[in-house]
This record gives structure tokens, C-alpha cells and sequence, in this order.
């Protein structure tokens, strides 16, 4: 009786390890950050957040970095707000499976995991789709999307912010 419990619960761990363990590209979570050279809150999510994201995560996940002083980078992290309804603008910013933005260290350094497990248990069931990237407007530039940014500002929010600015306690 003790080999057929030993037996199951074999069977049942490497049937769990085979489901689990499919680490192939598809499968992968997507994860784009977003950063600054010399940037030290993108430092801190590099130096105290990945190392934990790798001994949970370890081939499950693809990371691809954009640096933010590359004029490519911000169409994309643009279009990636706009999928996202995030405005938030944070030193760092991360994007989990193109669908989940996560901006600042304090946000990433406590939402991360919990979105890459997520996004590993909805890869689960069977009617999962693999989450697309945002379409890029043929031929936008950084320079138009910073534009349409800008002109989407008000007067008041540009005056409120001029005084924040200004207010020296």
C-alpha cells in the first residue's frame, strides 16, 4: 500500500513539474521595463526587485529593457500608457504581458510578483491567448508624442504645476 501512495504521488509530482515547467517563449511572461541611464530608482528596482524576480520566476519570464534615452523608447512606453490608462510618469516603469503597468519602485517592488503569478496562472487555461504588443503609429517619433502629450495639457494643470514648482518651504 505505502509503493502505490509512493507511486501517486510521484506520478502526480512529475505530471505537476510537466505542466509547470514548459518555459518555452510563448509561454513566457513579458516583462518591459522601462529606465534611465544613471537613474537610481531604476538601480534600486535592478539591484533589490530582479534578483527576488529570478529565484521565484527563473525561465519563466523574458525581461527587455528600454532605455528611455533612446528617441524609439517613448512612442512605445507612450502607447504602453495609453493600453494601460496609466499616466503616471515614474523614474522606472515596467509593463507585465503588454497589459499591466506598474510605474516607481515602491509600485513594482510590491505589485511585480503578484502580476507575473498571475499572468502564470492564466496561461493555464486552455482559452488563453498570448497578450500582444501596442501598435506603433507608422512613423511616429518621439518628438510627435511628446507633442500630442503636451498639447493634451491644460492651462490650470500647467499653472498648478508652475507654482508646486515654485514653492520653496
Amino acid at each position: 500500500m505505502v509503493y502505490f501512495k509512493r507511486l501517486a504521488l510521484s506520478l502526480l509530482l512529475a505530471v505537476g513539474f510537466a505542466v509547470f515547467a514548459r518555459a518555452d517563449m510563448a509561454d513566457q511572461v513579458r516583462l518591459d521595463l522601462f529606465f534611465s541611464p544613471g537613474c537610481t530608482e531604476c538601480e534600486r528596482v535592478k539591484r533589490e526587485v530582479f534578483p527576488e524576480l529570478e529565484s521565484r520566476f527563473e525561465g519563466f519570464y523574458e525581461l527587455v529593457s528600454h532605455d528611455m534615452t533612446q528617441s524609439e523608447t517613448i512612442p512605445l512606453l507612450v502607447s504602453y500608457q495609453k493600453r494601460c490608462d496609466n499616466n503616471e510618469n515614474g523614474r522606472v516603469s515596467l509593463v507585465v504581458d503588454h497589459s499591466v503597468f506598474l510605474s516607481g519602485y515602491e509600485t513594482i517592488s510590491t505589485g511585480l510578483f503578484d502580476r507575473v503569478n498571475e499572468a502564470l496562472v492564466a496561461r493555464q487555461n486552455p482559452r488563453w491567448v498570448a497578450p500582444q504588443p501596442p501598435k506603433l503609429e507608422a512613423g511616429e517619433t518621439a518628438d510627435e508624442v511628446v507633442r500630442q502629450k503636451a498639447d493634451g495639457l491644460t492651462f490650470s494643470v500647467v499653472a498648478a504645476g508652475g507654482l508646486l514648482d515654485g514653492f520653496n518651504p
